[in-house]
């Protein structure tokens, strides 16, 4: 009777030993050894395969493979129809044409955006760009100006009153004494509230502020963090646009203004008195306060429709 635990253990020995050998008792020759290789593969063949850690997973009946799949470069959105270099002289007139119809000035980087994929065309070029293009329009009839921190295309100043018969309708730009005033304050002390330009001008400025607002020269920023909470006013794009500066930085400093009576240009509400204004040709407030709050209620105030909007 064969033991089965022996039984297991010679083919658990016989699996761990050499692939095949010649029997002790057969001539050692190569045909024999021939024989053994043969009967060894045929033995392998009858066997079932074992799978490996080492084996080449085979595609699944009924699964394509699909030949066309994007690569990773080209699932970005980089426009396949635009060249990855382009002619600077080309990219130039491109820029031309792009301020021709911007309604708005436009600054370097809003414009290197449109030629995105395009290796050889960014900020740094678009600058350059630009500037060669200020100068190509020095001796013309239109002309590209730095304006509001962007680039516009424009007609020239000594041709403005022609411009305005031909589209007949004169643009309300004129601003009132009162009104140049109280911008001039609100854009050298921004952020400032309408009680500080009140404290420096003596005089209510909520009908000012309505009109400043409605003409989209400036815009209120939010509301201070202090008793009140009160309205915080500053300029917008449109200020920098009308009176040419291209950015804050380039309004003329106090004083270098010409005149011999001028604002006190120290933070509002300082402890120094202000000069030149208090001769101001305008109603005082209602209750004749110099911070300027009324006692009565007006609609053009922009603080108090701010309060009573829901």
């Amino acid at each position: 009777m064969n033991d089965p635990q022996a039984e297991n253990l010679e083919t658990a020995r016989a699996e761990t030993e050499v692939p095949f050998e010649l029997a002790e008792d057969g001539a050692s020759s190569p045909d024999a050894a021939a024989r053994a290789l043969a009967e060894h593969q045929l033995e392998a063949m009858e066997e079932p395969r074992q799978e490996t850690l080492f084996e080449i997973e085979e595609p699944q009946e009924g699964v394509e493979i699909a030949e066309d799949a994007p690569d990773e470069e080209e699932t970005g959105e980089i426009d396949k129809n635009a060249p990855l270099v382009m002619d600077l002289d080309e990219a130039k007139r491109i820029v031309e044409s792009i301020l021709f119809v911007a309604s708005e000035p436009l600054r370097p980087r809003d414009i290197s955006f449109l030629f995105k994929g395009v290796s050889n065309v960014n900020v740094k070029v678009v600058r350059k760009l630009l500037g060669e293009l200020v100068e190509e329009y020095g001796d013309k009839t239109l002309q590209i100006i730095e304006v509001a921190e962007g680039f516009r295309l424009c007609t020239r100043a000594e041709f403005s009153p022609w411009v305005k018969r031909f589209s007949r309708r004169e643009r309300k730009t004129k601003l009132s004494q009162a009104a140049l005033e109280t911008l001039a304050i609100l854009a050298y002390k921004q952020p400032i509230t309408k009680a500080e330009i009140e404290e420096i001008r003596r005089v209510d400025c909520g009908g000012v502020l309505h009109t400043l607002l409605e003409r989209g020269l400036i815009r209120i920023l939010g509301r201070r963090d202090v008793v009140g909470r009160p309205i915080v006013y500053g300029t917008t794009p449109l200020f920098l646009e009308h009176f040419g500066f291209k950015s804050l930085s380039d309004m003329p400093k106090p004083e270098e203004f010409e005149t011999t009576e001028r604002l006190d240009w120290e933070p509002a509400g300082g402890q120094e008195e202000v000069l030149g204004l208090e001769a101001e040709p305008e109603t005082p407030p209602a209750n004749g306060h110099a911070n300027g709050h009324s006692n009565g209620h007006t609609d053009t105030d922009p603080e108090k429709k701010a309060e009573t909007t829901p």
